[in-house]
């Protein structure tokens, strides 16, 4: 592993992230070049020329889901790092990150500085674990089996049970009112914690977990 990377690529869309990594990125004394991304197509395309040494990648992408994006590149690029960036504290969803093949995980309620800290400290090959990643972590020898399962917000699990007796986002929103827009976004979430892509996943690994009581 050398020292420090060549080439960095961060996807995010979320601008104010995407622009204070790779500015704080560019204040250290790493002399790599930094790329960024807001959309999963505009990457791939740069991924298929280029080799880089260092991934910084947003869990919950618009249409992708930053797990999937380690495991399709992680054979193209076995000896880079690839680090999740998400807001997401779920223990569920911890887990499934480091086993999809992530070198780290980094919540994003530390500072810029505090993140590219951790960013180095990974890239170094040692360990960098906030609090709630140890907690995540430490549960997955325990010999309970519950550690696998999501923690759902109340309004999740409302709109889970509305998901499954078929009802319609504008439906839905209109149950609760509440926007579409809002819907969408727990609908979002509520894939991203169960680990599935449409309705039909949904509905099935609900049913698998029991969390129709």
């Amino acid at each position: 592993m050398n020292s420090q990377p060549k080439l960095v690529v961060i996807i995010d869309d979320h601008p104010i992230i995407l622009k204070g990594l790779k500015d704080v990125l560019l204040e250290t004394e790493w002399n790599a070049t930094v790329k960024t991304f807001d959309n999963y197509n505009d990457m791939s395309a740069f991924l298929e020329n280029n080799n880089p040494d260092l991934f910084l990648i947003d869990l919950q992408l618009k249409g992708k889901d930053g797990r999937d994006i380690i495991s399709e590149w992680r054979d193209h690029f076995p000896k880079a790092k690839m680090i999740i960036i998400s807001s997401f504290e779920d223990p569920s969803v911890i887990l499934s990150v480091f086993n999809r093949g992530a070198n780290g995980y980094l919540i994003k309620n530390l500072s810029f500085p505090e993140m590219v800290e951790g960013i180095k400290t990974i890239w170094r090959g040692e360990k960098y674990f906030q609090e709630e990643v140890k907690a995540a972590l430490s549960q997955k020898n325990s010999s309970q089996a519950c550690y696998s399962l999501p923690r759902l917000t109340s309004r999740e699990k409302e709109i889970l049970q509305l998901i499954v007796q078929e009802k319609t986002t504008k439906e839905i929103a209109e149950t609760l009112f509440l926007s579409e827009k809002t819907i969408e976004s727990h609908r979002s979430n509520l894939y991203l914690k169960l680990g599935v892509k449409n309705v039909v996943g949904l509905v099935k690994r609900a049913i698998e977990l029991d969390l129709l009581k």
